[in-house]
């Protein structure tokens, strides 16, 4: 099917089911010339096919919102792709950031430093500790 978007001048080439060739003109939304495989009709002839032309306009719209509908739902699952994507690689930072932070660092001769990031846990066990000692000495 070939239309040039304007739907009240437009010149379309269209075939049905069985195979026959439909050249149709349209000036001012109205018929002007019809040719079927080829063979151009005569103005009284063109009467006979006075439903074509509602018949292409409905299954160009048909076409055209199969066509939207199938855009939307690429476009949709494009962007739940995109959103899946972006939390794997969110997961995968947090993951790489957690690992990182749990290794230890080395100092400047190469040997390793435990990190201390939990300075209350710490300072709880040297407490318990001190307690501990405090009551075997008494």
């Amino acid at each position: 099917m070939n239309n040039n978007h304007d739907m009240a001048n437009r010149e379309i080439m269209v075939r049905d089911d069985q195979g026959n060739q439909y050249h149709l003109k349209i000036i001012n939304n109205q018929l002007v010339a019809l040719d079927v495989n080829g063979v151009s009709l005569s103005e009284s002839e063109r009467a006979t096919y006075s439903e074509l032309l509602p018949q292409i306009d409905r299954a160009m719209a048909e076409k055209s919102k199969v066509k939207q509908e199938t855009v939307t739902e690429f476009k949709a699952k494009a962007a739940e792709n995109q959103r899946q994507q972006l939390s794997r690689l969110k997961q995968a930072q947090a993951s790489k950031r957690n690992h990182l932070q749990s290794q230890t660092e080395k100092d400047a001769t190469g040997k390793s430093v435990k990190q201390t990031t939990d300075l209350s846990s710490q300072s709880e066990k040297l407490a318990n500790y001190n307690r501990t000692y405090a009551k075997v000495v008494n």
